[in-house]
């Protein structure tokens, strides 16, 4: 499993040098690595050696690892933002667009991965405790005694069945135990009692592939995948894993007899029969295999395979079967390994220093080959890589040091890397400490190191070879099956307030949501709805706590600036289409995953100052004022506006704002000659402002409440990021679709709705197709969408915007017409 307990001297020392090659990743990183991704390689180098040396046991090792995170990491619970830094964060110099709390890196113990091996340890604990294992394997192996071909086969085949339901530790003791007398009495310079003993290790070694439980690395890789959104099931596990591991033993078997071949003339003593059940081992036997019926036909029962576990769990303790003192027994230390290595991964994750390995010119010009040689050669690199690991350490570290690193650097689906990490991490069986079943054999006295390196390298090295040809055949065909596509099925949770005071808004936005996704859903994409309800300040803790762990891929969403500026903070780098959001500060910052649809509040301000403009001489006015709400949206506006307006050689804009609720008490005063605009998201006080100007001729709506159906009924000019009057295809095809659907007439906030969720199944499905991330889907795709061709680029100090400008239109009896700008209303495809 890995090198012996270390001396206190040999401890510390390499307790020294960690720190020192730690702190020296930390500040050798290039300069542009984000200081959280920065401090995570650091406990990585941490992790590995610690993992690789065991200078701590590999258990307390995971728990320096969590604990390091909580304390380097996490801004809530921890003191990532007291302690100095080195570099910026990752989305800007203040620190703001990642807060990760301790809780993030506590809940991978509650992980599902754990709990399904948990159950396994204690049915495990179980079939040994009232000896099921013996008596099976003693009946299975008798009819293989007869000759030393069949024995041997009998031994690799039943260790390897036995291994895929319990601890390989146990089944390489119980078959040495039950094989053992009858392997004492040939003569011990017969080659084949030697083979028929490293029989027992292998056995146990490519068994334990055969099954999610058989070995922790499957459960490592399956608990990454399952956090990434991958669900793969026990029976699509055993489907691609049970023929790799047949494949093996015949394999196997073949290479022990070639090395040692029994004399012609060996006699085999009989197999001794083991004694029959008691009435606590039937019971075992039963809870066995109802356990596994459960397992195999979760897809038909939809219960999860860990909650079976846990199932299994309660009836074993229960009825009696296990007692206090074998709950104690079981191998927590394994449990805890697993705990750290799926917070370090989904620490890589968070802080993105996988995105940075990944960009790395390295990967960069690998993934960029043309053909399948990308695929293959990050394949070959990958089994080599968890092989060499494997053989020195244990398989289990190995596994959770390098699962992280391979999610990111597959392009598109990571399932068949991580698939490739975790078995090929089993096939390291070379060494004495490469696997606890070989030291155990290695403990018996009769096998030389020299043997077991001999034999057990080249079954490794011809196990990759037969797991690189099954990558290409094997594996794929696993992932094909309807069963496991649907697992794939790509994410998007929208996030809108469906309660609320802003439910009103909600509504218009679920109407295009809902076009959206009955055409998205024919491209293998869920969408689902998360209510924002009124979280106000409390909306990042509901981002973290209700709509992260389903793992979106793509997050759409939410309606207000404000609260897309919280989402923009909390989500890490999951990234988010935001539809209309559009205060400047959201995305004037490098480095945050936010996408916005409509134009930034810079562009609409210019596009407003620009029709005023060309207005001035036909509007024949001589002042300006604004009249704006008093909160993050209006500020913005206002700033924006006044600016834009200066910069065009018109008069500076007076200003006078109002809280929520109070349009009515604003006071302000006016000439025929002053246009008017007002700035408000809240149609009450819109309302009020238009009826306290009902006799004034210049007065224009800039955006918000203004482009709502609720107030077409006046008579002024709006400022709106779409006009249901433009007549390009995308958005005729729109308006035709949305009038068949809710027979009214869509607005804005429908049309924004939509064009957000369709990039989004668009951006997803190229992701499949391209086999790329989604990040570099985003930055290169345009999507044909109502509101415009959107494509996201940066510009003028912006950061993933649609280049759109905003439309003006003139309202006069119910009618909008878009006036501004003409060239978009004849053509809006050029615009």
């Amino acid at each position: 499993m890995g090198a012996k307990p270390s001396s206190p001297l040999r401890s510390l020392t390499i307790c020294a040098v960690t720190a020192v090659l730690a702190v020296a990743t930390y500040y050798l990183l290039p300069a542009d690595m984000n200081e959280l991704a920065r401090r995570t390689a650091a406990i990585f180098v941490v992790a590995a050696i610690f993992w690789a040396t065991e200078a701590l046991p590999l258990y307390a090792t995971s728990l320096c690892i969590i604990g390091f995170e909580i304390v380097f990491l996490a801004d809530k619970g921890g003191m990532a933002d007291i302690l100095p830094m080195h570099s910026d964060w990752p989305t800007n110099a203040s620190g703001q667009a990642i807060h990760l709390s301790y809780k993030s890196f506590l809940t991978s113990w509650a992980a599902p991965v754990i709990m399904l091996f948990m159950g396994g340890f204690l049915l495990s604990s179980a079939v040994s405790r009232h000896g099921l294992d013996r008596v099976i394997a003693s009946k299975l192996l008798r009819p293989f005694s007869t000759s030393p071909t069949k024995l041997l086969f009998g031994i690799l085949g039943i260790t390897a069945f036995f291994s895929m339901w319990m601890s390989n530790t146990a089944t390489a003791a119980m078959v040495l135990a039950i094989v053992a007398p009858v392997l004492a009495k040939l003569p011990r310079s017969d080659r084949f009692h030697r083979g028929a003993i490293l029989a027992v290790p292998f056995g146990a070694n490519i068994g334990g592939i055969g099954t999610p439980i058989g070995t922790p690395p499957n459960a490592v890789a399956l608990g990454a995948l399952r956090d990434a959104g991958y669900h793969i099931g026990f029976l699509e596990w055993m489907l691609m894993a049970v023929p790799l591991a047949v494949v093996l033993v015949i394999v196997a078997g073949v290479l022990l007899l070639w090395f040692y071949r029994p004399a012609k003339d060996i006699a085999l003593p009989e197999i001794e029969k083991a004694e029959n059940l008691d009435g606590m081992g039937k019971l075992t036997l039963l809870i066995l295999g109802l356990t596994i019926l459960l397992w195999l036909t979760s897809k038909i029962t939809g219960i999860s395979d860990a909650a079976v576990a846990l199932l299994a769990a309660a009836a074993l303790t229960a009825l009696r079967v296990l007692d206090k003192k074998d709950v104690d027994n079981i191998d927590w230390n394994v449990l805890l390994l697993m705990w750290g290595g799926l917070s370090l991964g989904g620490a890589m994750q968070a802080t993105g220093l996988v995105d940075y390995l990944v960009q790395s010119p390295a990967i960069s010009n690998l993934n960029s080959m043309p053909g399948p040689w990308a695929g293959f050669l990050l394949a070959c690199g990958v089994v080599a890589l968890t092989l060499g690991l494997g053989t020195f350490m244990s398989h289990t570290a190995a596994t959770a040091l390098l699962v992280p690193i391979v999610m990111g650097l597959a392009p598109g689906s990571p399932v068949q890397m991580v698939v490739l990490t975790a078995l090929a991490a089993s096939f390291a069986m070379a060494m004495p400490v490469s696997t606890p079943p070989n030291a155990i054999a290695f403990a018996t006295g009769d096998i030389p190191a020299a043997s077991m390196i001999r034999s057990g390298g080249l079954i490794s090295v011809i196990a990759c070879v037969v797991l690189l040809v099954g990558q290409g055949t094997i594996i794929p065909m696993m992932l094909s099956s309807p069963q496991v596509q649907r697992s794939l099925t790509r994410r998007v949770a929208v996030i809108l307030p469906m309660t609320g005071q802003h439910a009103d808004k909600g509504e218009l936005q679920r109407n295009g949501y809902g076009l959206a996704e009955s055409q998205i859903r024919k491209m293998n994409i869920e969408v689902r709805y998360f209510d924002t309800a009124d979280h106000g300040s409390k909306l990042a803790g509901f981002i973290e706590t209700q709509v992260l762990p389903w793992s979106p891929d793509v997050i759409v969403g939410p309606y207000s600036s404000e609260e897309a500026m919280s989402v923009g903070k909390a989500v890490g780098q999951t990234p988010v289409i935001v539809p209309n959001a559009n205060v400047d500060e959201l995305t004037q910052q490098p480095g945050r995953a936010v996408y916005r649809i409509s134009p930034p509040m810079q562009m609409m301000s210019m596009s407003t100052a620009d029709f005023l403009q060309s207005q001035q001489a036909a509007m024949d006015f001589d002042s300006i004022l604004i009249l704006g709400e008093d909160s993050r949206y209006g500020k913005s506006a206002i700033s924006s506006l006044s600016g834009n307006c200066i910069m065009r050689g018109l008069p500076a804009p007076q200003v006078k704002t109002f809280a929520d609720g109070q349009a009515g008490d604003v006071v302000f005063a006016l000439t025929p000659q002053t246009v008017v605009v007002m700035v408000t998201r809240h149609v009450a006080d819109a309302k009020v402002l238009l009826k306290r100007l009902k006799d004034h001729p210049l007065r224009v709506g800039f955006a918000g409440a203004f482009a709502t159906p609720a107030l077409e009924d006046q008579n002024y000019y709006r400022v709106t990021q779409w006009g249901d009057d433009v007549q390009d295809l995308e958005s005729r095809h729109f308006v035709q679709q949305y009038q068949a659907l809710y027979e009214s007439a869509p607005q804005y906030h429908a049309a924004l709705a939509y064009s957000a969720l369709i990039t989004a199944g668009n951006v997803l499905e190229q992701t499949a197709k391209q086999e790329v991330p989604i990040k570099q889907v985003l930055a290169s795709q345009v999507v044909a969408t109502p509101v415009g061709q959107v494509r996201f680029l940066d510009f003028a100090g912006y950061f993933n915007q649609n280049p759109t400008t905003a439309v003006i239109q003139q309202l006069s009896n119910g009618k909008a017409t878009t006036i501004y700008p003409t060239l978009k209303a004849a053509n809006p495809s050029e615009g």
